[in-house]
């Protein structure tokens, strides 16, 4: 069986991961607790800032003004709790579960932008794409926790390696896709060439290959030629 011991140490890393990124969906605050009542003078005081004059602030004014300000808070509490979990559930869709980076439906939406700019300024862009190889069969044989362990500590490099402008992500069967706009083939090489050499890990090799974005082409059609050419490699 393949030494994993280094395997579980990336795990430990994983949990201390991303301290100046921003939020994951499971990082995100809660939404704040449901105000109390506002106080008599505070019902008081907005009531006269509406209009109503002093001497008219009788108690059923009071009364009448209390049950519409509870209303009017309750509803805009109401309406801060759903954009709240609006933001969780829009996060969470783009986010891969296990190495929290962007997951494919992301990557794609990145890819197709990329080719609307190409497009539209000519101007070279590329998919470059890292193969990690072997990890199936580390799956049937240290088991999935181990496999998450390899992904997270990937996930790790990436978060390091490249700079935060640059759309990047997992594109799931072991293939992280980093988009890369206004770039040079041998600036591709140069970056795919470092991350392989920072990937490679304990029962595990990594090939890095990349393909050409053009306009009109599908983000589907662009992976898959990706795909290809890390088999090539390979």
């Amino acid at each position: 069986m393949a030494d994993i011991s280094q395997i579980k140490e990336y795990s430990r890393q994983a949990s201390q991961r991303r301290p100046d990124g921003g939020p994951t969906y499971r990082q995100l605050p809660p939404h704040r607790p449901k105000p109390n009542p506002r106080s008599p003078d505070q019902v008081k005081d907005a009531t006269i800032v509406l209009g109503v004059p002093k001497d008219e602030f009788t108690p059923k004014v009071h009364e009448a003004m209390t049950l519409v300000f509870d209303e009017m808070d309750s509803l805009r509490w109401e309406l801060e709790v759903c954009n709240t979990q609006r933001d969780r559930l829009d996060l969470a869709l783009d986010q891969h579960v296990t190495t929290e980076l962007a997951n494919r439906r992301a990557l794609y939406r990145h890819l197709t932008r990329a080719v609307e700019h190409v497009k539209s300024t000519g101007e070279p862009s590329f998919l470059l794409l890292l193969k990690l190889l072997g990890w199936e069969a580390l799956w049937r044989e240290a088991g999935f926790e181990t496999v998450e362990d390899i992904l997270q500590k990937a996930a790790i490099v990436l978060e390091a390696e490249v700079p935060a402008s640059t759309p990047y992500g997992y594109l799931d069967g072991g293939s992280f896709g980093i988009v890369l706009n206004v770039a040079t083939p041998n600036e591709v090489e140069s970056l795919g060439s470092d991350l392989v050499d920072r990937l490679n890990m304990p029962a595990i090799t990594c090939v890095w290959a990349f393909t050409p974005i053009e306009a009109g082409t599908p983000a589907t059609a662009i992976h898959a030629a990706a795909e290809e050419d890390a088999r090539l490699r390979s």
